[in-house]
This record gives structure tokens, sequence and C-alpha cells, in this order.
């Protein structure tokens, strides 16, 4: 920070893979992976000193650690006030000051991999106000970007809208706890960067004096100072039930979307006929019609100010009462229709393995045979002239066609 003092900092985040849960997509998000005790450097100037992590304009945030540091830039004891690392043993300082030069201090770390369209991710980072302050602010907040920001000769405020935001009417002043600031945005896609601060005027940052600061912070404009720590932004599973389908007594569907992300809970109700209630697609083998609820808890993003962090979607399965109320998944025609016992069956799409089975009206299987193509001959000459009916059934068991036909003769 750099308000009367020239400040060399320093930003450091850890590792890019929490050891429970979700992948936080942060590199080195706790402050700690490093090259050298230098500092953020600006706008990529060399090599990052902080791993992963600069300072986007020329102004001067700061790096807070043990054991690169200590008085004035160490911690728990530094310049700013005393507070302990709210993970390992660094923490980052950005200094903003409310007066007519408009300063301010950002940093700019790099995600593991790009966020993905339509996406939806929880983000959240922990700031503390430092003890020597007299005045708190609320308008922290986390701009992403497809590229890294650069200005370079600038040391006043990003003209950007951060996509996270803390509410303006809530006034950041604790000194003691690391406050969360989070919440949940949908990605353009291809944001690779992610860059913290304040990126409003000095009026719509909403200072306010809160007291009890030290003599050198002690301005008669508002100026304030926060640590930062802890940085995620991780990829929301949202509830995914599947299409309504039919299935008659005895068959299955798979139900659901196959996704498997570590730190993600999945829930049906009702439980009964499903293969099993806690994966993200079962099947399901009702002997009535039931609407499955399935509920996602995104376990290690329960607490994060994220509104889909739990959600819930339905599906329902039909059950038909007999042969005649089969309906197709799997387009499907025989012809000519009616036939003379000789005739053709076309799919919409040839599963490897699959099978036709056909049943007279009284539900006697009468015929079955490999299907090895898209179209295939079938020849039921010998059996008597009626109305028939035909299931395709794929190799796992599961019914995925169906329809009925006349022989006349």
């Amino acid at each position: 920070m750099k308000f009367k003092y020239p400040i060399a900092a320093l930003f450091f985040l850890s590792i890019a893979l929490n050891a429970i849960g979700q992948i936080n997509n942060v590199l080195n998000y706790s402050l700690e992976q490093r090259i050298s005790c230098l500092g953020f450097l600006t706008c990529h100037t060399a090599p990052p000193q902080v791993t992963h992590w600069d300072s986007p304009t020329n102004a001067t945030p700061d790096w807070l650690n043990t054991p690169c540091h200590s008085g004035t830039y160490g911690m728990p004891q530094n310049y700013a006030g005393y507070q302990y690392a709210r993970s390992g043993a660094s923490y980052a300082g950005l200094g903003i000051d409310g007066s007519s030069t408009h300063y301010r201090e950002y940093i700019t770390g790099t995600l593991a991999d790009s966020l993905k369209p339509n996406k939806k991710y929880c983000v959240e980072f922990y700031v503390s106000l430092a003890d020597s302050l007299w005045w708190a602010e609320s308008a922290l907040g986390a701009y992403f970007s497809n590229d890294s920001l650069c200005y370079s000769s600038s040391q006043t405020i990003l003209p950007y809208t951060p996509q996270i935001e803390n509410p303006l009417n809530n006034i950041i002043a604790d000194k003691v706890d690391w406050v969360p600031i989070s919440g949940e945005f949908t990605a353009l896609g291809g944001e690779i960067f992610i860059t913290l601060g304040d990126f409003y005027s000095d009026l719509q940052s909403n200072f306010d004096s809160v007291g009890n600061g030290g003599k050198i912070w002690k301005q008669p404009y508002p100026n304030t100072y926060y640590y930062v720590d802890d940085v995620s932004v991780r990829e929301l599973t949202i509830a995914n039930a599947g299409k309504a389908d039919t299935v008659c007594l005895g068959d299955s569907v798979l139900i659901g979307k196959d996704t498997i992300t570590p730190g993600v809970s999945f829930y049906w109700l009702p439980t009964t006929g499903l293969s099993n209630p806690n994966i993200p697609q079962p099947k399901a083998s009702p002997t009535t019609t039931t609407t499955y609820t399935l509920t996602v808890i995104n376990d290690s993003i329960h607490n994060c100010n994220c509104t889909d962090s739990v959600t819930k979607d339905f599906v329902t399965i039909s059950v038909c009462t007999g042969i005649n109320e089969i309906t197709n998944k799997l387009a499907s025609k025989i012809y000519p229709d009616p036939n003379n016992g000789i005739f053709t069956l076309s799919i919409s799409k040839f599963y490897n393995n699959s099978e036709i089975v056909i049943y007279d009206l009284l539900g006697g299987v009468v015929y079955t045979s490999k299907i090895n193509s898209a179209t295939s001959k079938i020849d039921l000459g010998g059996e008597s002239k009626g109305m028939y009916f035909y299931k395709i059934i794929t190799k796992e068991g599961d019914s995925i066609g169906s329809g009925e036909f006349i022989i006349e003769k």
C-alpha cells in the first residue's frame, strides 16, 4: 500500500486441488507459494515472484508472511495490525484511498483452467480489516477476464464491473475474524484470470468511520486496508434428473446425468425401484408411475453464499400396464404394415448387440433375433394373421424401442 510510505508487497496462493472436496480452480489460492520474497510485480513484467499472482497496476499491494518477512511485512504482526493467516503463513494486503487520488490496490491471479461457457461457479475469498484503520468500506469484489489486466502507469480505479461483489450495504469492519465475500456467477467461457479489489468510485465504496485505529492511519479523508486470504473458484454441479420416460414392468431406464465430481452428494427420493439412490445416474425400475426427486448438494461449498449450492430436479417415469401401451424411446418402423409376415424393421439408431423381441396379442414371445444394422429383414410367414407387438432391447436388457404391426393373409 502506498499512501505516505512506499511498501513492497507479495501475494501468495497455495495449491489448486483441495485435499477434500471439489476442485478449487485458483492456483496458489492460500498465498503460500513463491519464487522469491520480492513482492508483487506489475503486469507480468517478469515471472511472478508470488507464484501465479501479480499486480495489474502500478500500485503496491503487500504480501505479508513468515518466514520471508517480520515486523513491517510480517505475519501475524505487521505495520497495519496483527492477524494470523486464515490458512498457511501468508496473506495479501490491499490499500484503498477515498481521497481525490482514488488510489486502489489490486491483485490478479491465474486459474488452473479457463471457465466453461454457461457453467455456474461459486467464488469466495476472505478479508479482514487491519487493526490500525479508522475507516472501513463495503465495495470489494472479484472480476474475471479472459486476458490479464495491465495498467502499468495507473494507481487508480480499474474500469470494470466485478461479477462477484460484497453487498454495498455490508460494511466490513471486523478486525478479529476473517469475513467471507462470496457469490456465484455464470461464466461466458474462457475466463482464466481473477482480479480482487475495489472497482468503485469513492462515493460508491461506502466508506464508514469505525474508530479505534492507529496514529499513522488517522487521516481527514477515508482510507482503509484489508488483509486477503484463501481465494476459491469452484464449478457448481446442478441437479439434472433427466427426461420423463416410460417403461414396462420388469424393464429399467437410466435417469439423471452421468457426472462424477468430488465433494458433491446425490440423493434420490423415493428410493423404490432405484439401483442406487446416491449416484447421479441410477437405473429406475418402478412398478407404478413414479416421480423421482434428485437433490444435489455441493458439500465443499455448502456454506458459500451461492443459491445453487443445493439444487433439486424432478423426473416422472411412467409404467405401462399392458404390452399395447409401450412407448417408443427409439424411432422405429415396420414396413409394409399390414404385411404377409415378411417385413422390414427400420430403426433410427443402431445399438450394437441389441435384439428385437416380437410378442403375440397374448404376450407370448414368437420371435427373437439380433439386430445387426439399422434395417433388418424379418420372416414371420409361419405365424397366424393378427396384431403383433415388438420391443427393441439392448445387451444390458433395457427396452429402447417398441411398436405394433398387423399380419394379414
